[in-house]
């Protein structure tokens, strides 16, 4: 009986919101979907239009995903259409809307417009969504020299609250290999793009499963936990050290493997290197696991990046794993400023790890100067802060603070810059020069004491020194 009725009230509360989107006037004149799956991650950017129909105006728009795709978002993101591919991207506010969570468990966001909407008029935005593990690899377990073959979900139409009056999709694929796809017509595949649509007419809430399998032989490499470690020197560097965690989530590799083999035939789906690009600044660069040095490893440094290429001990197939850690120094004049005794560190998230990274669990702990106060982070996008932890190094007394930071599910979208503001008396800096001296002048007054002292058992007279001699 209460099952029931909470189902009465979940429908109920679905009907309400769709009359109240409803009766907003909003309809969606035109929604051009392109869903890229070339790569281990989906991206999705829909070109919206929107047209007010209603007698009054309206500041926003809400959008909607699907519950299939909800749980697997890692990066959403509006914005205006660019008349020019150099222009500078005009975002828009989008925020999660609260909304009674409904039998699908969708998820619904409001973009904030940059001007009311007046009725009769339109607008025009892109929404974009980009989702981690939405590829499938069918069959779970391949051959060392067998291609992989993944199957990918979704709807083919985009997720509304709002009345669609027409609407196509476009599916770009890695290959042109495709062993089947949903087939709603009108649909139609050429080479390694799939179309679906134009559909007419699509009412609010309206789902279709669409399913394609085929081949994408992308590497499928996941980092399941990175932390990323900062250390600020006031003495003008920064040092950076980050530990991993990889996994090659894609097909497992069936049977044993073979270095005969693998020298002798082409592997499609094993991981061989990958590469990592760096701040143009970094210096000191360090690739390194359990066992030490890893020398298989390319530097090059370009005008504005450092690009290291890194080669893992061994080839990753589907399911193995490697661990290691990578560091570098950095100049503090690049990320650190300063107003008098007010501080502000500028640093990234995180770099670019490798081309379609995914990070399941980022931590990042930034260890600020013994002495740091009023210390403020502030995030480009929603982070998780930990507890401030306390560390101690050479010369500190009572410990440097660590900021703690953390995200889950992080793409290439997330390399975006987060601040540090704190405040740090500059007289500070002489803590470590005076302990130095300090500990000198002690150790020197020591010595002098210690060979004054006269450590002999007896005592020797004068007169049986000279008698010796």
């Amino acid at each position: 009986m209460l099952t029931s009725t909470r189902g009465a009230i979940h429908f109920i509360a679905i009907l309400l919101i769709s009359y109240r989107l409803v009766d907003a006037g909003i309809v969606l004149t035109n929604v051009e979907r392109n869903i890229d799956i070339s790569s281990q991650l989906a991206r999705t950017t829909s070109k919206i239009v929107a047209t007010n129909e209603g007698a009054t105006s309206v500041d926003n728009v809400v959008v909607g995903i699907d519950s299939a795709s909800a749980s697997k978002v890692a990066f959403l993101d509006a914005t205006l259409p660019q008349e020019d591919e150099d222009d500078e991207k005009v975002h828009l506010t989008l925020t999660e809307t609260t909304i009674p969570e409904d039998s699908t468990k969708a998820s619904y966001y409001t973009v904030k417009l940059q001007s009311p909407l007046g009725t009769g008029q339109s607008v025009a935005f892109l929404f974009t969504a980009i989702m981690s593990h939405s590829l499938t690899p069918h069959p779970s377990n391949i051959a060392q020299s067998e291609k992989q073959l993944v199957i990918f979900k979704d709807s083919h139409y985009m997720f509304s609250p709002y009345l669609v009056k027409k609407q196509t999709t476009t599916v770009k694929l890695s290959s042109a290999t495709i062993e089947s796809f949903s087939k709603l017509k009108p649909s139609s595949s050429s080479e390694s793009t799939i179309t679906y649509g134009p559909y007419k007419e699509i009412a609010a809430f309206k789902n279709s499963e669409m399913k394609v399998h085929y081949e994408n032989n992308s590497p499928f490499l996941t980092v399941n936990e990175m932390t990323r470690w900062i250390e600020v020197s006031h003495w003008g560097n920064v040092a950076v050290e980050e530990t991993y965690s990889m996994t090659h989530t894609g097909a497992g590799l069936k049977g044993h493997f073979s270095r005969y083999d693998y020298q002798r035939t082409p592997t499609y789906s094993a991981i061989k290197s990958f590469k990592t690009v760096l701040p143009a600044s970094a210096r000191d660069v360090y690739y390194r696991d359990v066992i030490g040095n890893i020398s298989t490893s390319n530097m090059a440094i370009k005008d504005d990046s450092v690009e290291v290429e890194l080669k893992p001990r061994f080839p990753l197939f589907g399911g193995w794993q490697t661990q290691y850690y990578m560091g570098y120094n950095l100049p503090s004049f690049e990320y650190l400023f300063n107003k008098g005794s007010k501080y502000v560190l500028k640093m990234r998230v995180v770099d670019y790890i490798y081309d379609d990274f995914v990070v399941d669990k980022l931590t990042v702990k930034v260890a600020l100067p013994e002495g740091a106060k009023n210390v403020e982070l502030h995030a480009p996008f929603d982070v998780t802060e930990g507890a401030r932890e306390l560390h101690k190094t050479y010369l500190d007394t009572t410990g440097r603070t660590v900021v703690v930071l953390n995200k889950n599910n992080v793409v290439e979208n997330h390399i975006q810059d987060f601040q540090i503001h704190y405040t740090f008396e500059k007289y500070n800096l002489l803590q470590e020069p005076l302990l130095c001296i300090i500990a000198f002048y002690v150790m020197f007054v020591s010595v002098i004491f210690i060979v004054r002292l006269d450590f002999s058992i007896t005592k020797v007279s004068e007169e049986e020194s000279e008698k010796e001699e």
